[in-house]
């Protein structure tokens, strides 16, 4: 780690091909561009720590997102509580777009995301 990089941590809330995202306690999202080759194995609303590094602007036209930093490191702090999980489906399952995390509602055993548009 160096004096450039930032550590986020809180709940892992969206993964793209290209990028990850967290929600802070606060409710700002903190979106990264993932490196190349780069897997998350993590589940919908787990406590993650990620540390990004600043980098040249990227846009990402199909999210319609601008990019400024990108991920160096992703650690689990601990997995998400039913409660957690639950609170995170409530935020995210109207918004259009991809999501690699599987959005399952109450441990119902269905993926109740949107169609992607």
């Amino acid at each position: 780690m160096n004096a450039a990089d930032r550590v986020f941590a809180w709940s892992l809330e969206r993964v793209r091909r290209a990028s990850i995202s967290i929600r802070m306690a606060d409710g700002l999202v903190v979106d990264a561009t993932l490196p190349p080759g780069m897997a998350v194995s993590y589940s919908l609303a787990d406590q993650v720590e990620i540390t990004c590094t600043p980098a040249k602007t990227f846009y990402d036209a199909q999210a319609g997102l601008h990019y400024h930093l990108q991920l160096k490191s992703l650690r689990l702090i601990r997995p998400a509580s039913p409660r957690e999980r639950d609170e995170t489906i409530a935020l995210l399952w109207w918004q259009p777009g991809e999501n690699l995390l599987k959005l399952w509602f109450g441990g119902s055993g269905r993926d109740c995301r949107p169609p992607l548009l």
